[in-house]
Order: C-alpha cells, then sequence, then structure tokens
C-alpha cells in the first residue's frame, strides 16, 4: 500500500510507502510516474490498443482526433454506416492502412499504437497525424524524474520504485481522496491519476481502477472514558435489535435512555420513524446528543452538548516556532477574506507551509467568525460543462486556500 499525503496521517502510517508530497502537485507525480511506465514499457500494450483511445490519430493542424469522413479513403465509408447520434467514427492505423475503428465493437483492433503519419483528406490536400499514445509521449518529456522530484519536494528513487511497483504489482487500484481534489485544478489531478490504471490495464477488473474517497470524522477523546463505568461488562445489542425491542442480549427492561453523538440517527437511522416514536411515547425516557451541528437528533434531545469533537488546528513545529506559537495556544487563522480562531496543536507529522483542520464549529459559535470565511467561491469554466448540477458543483476548491497564522493568547 502506498499512501500520497503531505502529512504523516493515520493511514500513512500503515502503508508501505509514503509519500510527502508537497500539497497540489499530485498531477505531477502522476505523470512523471506514466513516463517511466511507458519508457521502460511496463504498460499493458493489449488493453491500451483495444480498450483506450491511444491508438486513435489526431490532427497535428488543430489538436483534434481524426475523423473518417475527413479521409479520403475511408469517407465513402464513413458516410454508409449507421451509429448512434452520439457516437463517431475516428480512424487507426492497422495492417499499414487506416481503417475505421467501430464504435460498436470491441473485437481485437491489432491497432499500431505508435506513430506519426500523413493523411490525405477528402479535399485533395494532406495533414500530419500521431496517435494518442504518440501525443502523450510528447506530452511526458517534460516530467522527468529531477524535475517531478523539484516540484512536488520527493526523492526521485523512491518515485521510480514506485512507478515500478504499480506496473509490476497489478490490479492497480488508486483512491482518489476528496482532501487532493478539492482545489482548482483537481479534475486535472484526476485526469493525471487515472493514467496510472489505464496503463497496466487495470480497468475493469476485480480490485482494479480509481475511485473517490470522502468522509471519516475523527473522534477526538476515548467515548469509553465517558460511557462506560470502570469495570463494567459491555452489553452490545445490535441497532436493529434496538429498534425492533427484541433479539439477543436484548435487557429484559428495555432500553429507556439514548446517548449519542455525530450520527444523527434520528434522521440517518430512523427506520418506520421508531427513534421518534418512542420519543414522543415516553418510552425513551431520556436522550442526550454531543454535537456541532443543529442535527435533528438534537432538536428531540433533553440534553444537547454542542461541543465539537475536535477544534484544534494542526501545524508544523518549524511554522509554529517562526510565529511564537507553542503547542496549546489561541490562535488566529486569518486572510484578506475573513478570520477564525482554534488551539494550535504541534503535529510533528504535519507538513510545512499548512495548516490543518479536522472539524469545526459553526460561526455563531465563534461571533460570526468560522473557516469557510477563509474561503473564496471559485469558478472553473470547465467544471459547469461536465460536472453534475446540484452535487459540489461547479466546483470545490476549498483547498485552494492561502492563510496566515498568529498567536492569540497562551
Amino acid at each position: 500500500m502506498v499512501v500520497v499525503d503531505p502529512d504523516f496521517c493515520s493511514t500513512a502510517a500503515k502503508a508501505d510507502e509514503w509519500l510527502p508530497i508537497k500539497a497540489d502537485t499530485d498531477a505531477a507525480l502522476a505523470l512523471g510516474m506514466a513516463r517511466i511506465i511507458i519508457e521502460r514499457k511496463l504498460y499493458d500494450a493489449d488493453f491500451l490498443r483495444d480498450f483506450t483511445d491511444f491508438p486513435i490519430l489526431v490532427r497535428q493542424d488543430n489538436g483534434k482526433r481524426l475523423l473518417a469522413g475527413e479521409v479520403g479513403a475511408l469517407a465513402t465509408e464513413a458516410g454508409s454506416r449507421t451509429i448512434p447520434e452520439y457516437r463517431r467514427l475516428f480512424v487507426i492505423r492497422s495492417g499499414g492502412d487506416f481503417r475505421i475503428l467501430d464504435p460498436e465493437n470491441l473485437a481485437a483492433t491489432r491497432a499500431e499504437l505508435e506513430g506519426e503519419f500523413e493523411v490525405t483528406l477528402a479535399d485533395g490536400s494532406s495533414v500530419k497525424v500521431e496517435t494518442v499514445f504518440t501525443a502523450l509521449q510528447k506530452l511526458l518529456v517534460e516530467y522527468d524524474l529531477d524535475k517531478v522530484a523539484a516540484i512536488t519536494g520527493l526523492d526521485p528513487l523512491q518515485i521510480e520504485r514506485v512507478a515500478v511497483d504499480a506496473a509490476g504489482n497489478t490490479p492497480l487500484h488508486v483512491i482518489y481522496g476528496a482532501s487532493n481534489y478539492q482545489w482548482y485544478n483537481g479534475d486535472l489531478k484526476g485526469r493525471a491519476l487515472s493514467l496510472l490504471p489505464v496503463l497496466t490495464g487495470s480497468i475493469g477488473r476485480s480490485g482494479a481502477g480509481i475511485s473517490t474517497y470522502a468522509g471519516q470524522y475523527r473522534i477526538r477523546f476515548d467515548l469509553r472514558s465517558w460511557w462506560f463505568p470502570e469495570g463494567g461488562k459491555l452489553n452490545w445489542v445490535a441497532y436493529l435489535h434496538f429498534l425492533q425491542g427484541k433479539g439477543p442480549n436484548y435487557p429484559q427492561n428495555g432500553i429507556k435512555a439514548m446517548v449519542g453523538a455525530w450520527g444523527n440517527p434520528f434522521d440517518q437511522h430512523n427506520m418506520s420513524n421508531i427513534l421518534k416514536d418512542r420519543a414522543a411515547s415516553g418510552e425513551l425516557e431520556f436522550i442526550m446528543t454531543t454535537d456541532f451541528r443543529m442535527t435533528t437528533s438534537c432538536l428531540w434531545s433533553d440534553v444537547v452538548f454542542p461541543a465539537p469533537s475536535w477544534y484544534e488546528v494542526f501545524l508544523n513545529a518549524g511554522d509554529a516556532a517562526t510565529r511564537g506559537i507553542k503547542d496549546g495556544d489561541l490562535v488566529q487563522i486569518h486572510n484578506d477574506r475573513g478570520k477564525t480562531r482554534a488551539y494550535a496543536i504541534l503535529d510533528p507529522g504535519c507538513s510545512a507551509g499548512t495548516a490543518i483542520f479536522e472539524e469545526g464549529w459553526w460561526s455563531r459559535y465563534l461571533a460570526g467568525e468560522g473557516y469557510n470565511s477563509l474561503t473564496f467561491p471559485w469558478i472553473k469554466p470547465l467544471h459547469e460543462v461536465y460536472f453534475v448540477p446540484g452535487m459540489w458543483s461547479p466546483t470545490t476548491v476549498w483547498n485552494e486556500c492561502l492563510v496566515d497564522v498568529r498567536r492569540m493568547s497562551a
């Protein structure tokens, strides 16, 4: 397992390789690794020929894919083909000839992956073309190991080793974390990273591919010390048994109190409205919730503790020292858009130049301050084209946020 993260997080602690990359330089790393895989011919050539656009020919004059209807020798055949409206007839080179790539057939094409050619067009003129794979290799020339190492802050030997290991241990699966794509050019990082499973043929196989991941709310304190008496024996009751009011280990006299936090069960786990019915009838005699949001569960509770599980800002010790900040100091995180407050935690695993919030309070608890006041709603036009409306669209640049930190009090 390889973890790419600027900080020595809990996942990095369990990894075979940790790459302490500079924030927002993942695309350069992916392109550098792709160059190594291609130069050493560690890619799956058969997969690239038949299941990617790598053998498709691209016009060098305009950078667009060559259409069969533009080619003199293929125009008549292209005109006679019946294909769905959303399909296009592109051109490949196979067996020494230009051929139409059938968009409705996944049979082996034996297409040439590399090469530059001259094509006579239907109007009698000629144009130079190249395969997508050839065009990619030209782009990757800029991403040699030394340059990638300089951009990412990583050891070039480690980059090389991880690239070779990735190609040699398929199926490869890339997990693309939410914090990674929440930058203005986060989509381009995803495109670059997707080259790695594609080049290694790690698509459409069990355990292969590229996935996004978001979540994992961390709990700051030991819940056992809060809720369970010392020396007491736990009596675990499955949640569905709790809802049904019966089952293995269910107490003879029922369950009279419910103490919860962060999960909002009155919305997320209120099957058949059972929780609300029990609360309204008095069967649940006491309900306590700890949360940093005024959730539905809070509204149904007898007691609410509006306490976050985690409200510190994690800083690199060197960055803190230059600002006179010590562990536990109250600090202000600010820029020209806004400000917020938190207690400083000097974390040896936190990379220089970063300030990290795991969670946060609502602004009403901080006299109108909040870390979202530091961010800005940047709009990337490309995102407006292909992002799904209503799903964090048109962009999510929450990490594109330059701030400074200063000590407020000890």
